[in-house]
């Protein structure tokens, strides 16, 4: 959700376990959202709580994807396939 902050980002995690980073990507002319961020959590357990519980979560009227990180290489060459780079 284009609303949420850093911080905002950062303590809806928090509750899963100890978030080492929490960033909100932003459009470096304007300084507004993009609309998508990242989480990192101490270890892989609380990521995976973090996943089962806030992907599909409703903020507002968008529903959040949460999902680990998928590297480039690993990613679909299609366009419409593979995974995203969503936050948890």
């Amino acid at each position: 959700p284009n609303g949420l902050t850093n911080v905002g980002l950062y303590t809806l995690f928090a509750a899963f376990g100890t978030v080492v980073s929490a960033r909100i990507m932003v459009e470096n002319d304007t300084g507004r959202s993009r609309g998508f961020g990242f989480v990192s959590f101490d270890n892989r357990e609380s990521a995976m709580a973090a996943i089962k519980t806030m992907n599909g979560f409703q903020i507002g009227h968008k529903r959040l994807k949460v999902q680990f990180k998928t590297s480039p290489k690993f990613r679909s060459p299609h366009p419409h396939g593979g995974g995203g780079g969503g936050g948890g």
